[in-house]
């Protein structure tokens, strides 16, 4: 390989790695879960956060947040994690996009910040829910979500 290419490739890398550290969905906009009937009309990424803990919890996108928000499969984990940190705790934030290349850009960030819900196995899930309580000392309460199952507290 020649040398001005070798430059080329590690300034494309180190460009890459930049925008990657610039992206903080944390300064995004973001409602609490509750107010998800809020979200934006439009195409994006969205991020589940805990704000107590400062977590990416779990990664995805949609032609119109908001609507992808009124059957979303990961409801059940999210809508515990409220009640068992708070409504202002958990929120939702986004980063609008093109609808074209949603699904890379969702990739790239999945692989990025590795959030623990995007597991589909439900053991997996379980397990997430649990370490994240447990970050903040709350595993009593979501150790007993769990072994009742947690649609039972919805």
């Amino acid at each position: 390989m020649s040398a001005s290419l070798q430059v080329s490739l590690c300034a494309v890398i180190k460009s890459a790695s930049a925008k990657a550290a610039m992206i903080n969905p944390f300064q995004f906009a973001h409602l609490s879960y509750r107010e998800k009937y809020l979200l934006p009309q439009e195409s994006g990424i969205y991020y589940v956060l805990n704000l107590k803990t400062h977590s990416i919890l779990y990664i995805g996108r949609a032609r119109n947040i908001r609507k992808r928000w009124t059957s979303h499969h990961r409801e059940v984990d999210v809508s515990c994690l409220a009640k068992v940190f708070g409504d202002y705790f958990i929120s939702i934030a986004w980063e609008l996009r093109p609808a074209q290349g949603l699904e890379k850009a969702e990739s790239r960030r999945i692989r990025m910040f590795d959030p623990p819900f995007n597991n589909a196995d439900e053991a997996a899930s379980v397990k997430a829910l649990i370490e994240e309580c447990t970050k903040s000392g709350m595993i009593k309460i979501c150790a007993i979500l769990c072994s009742k199952g947690v649609r039972e507290f919805l």
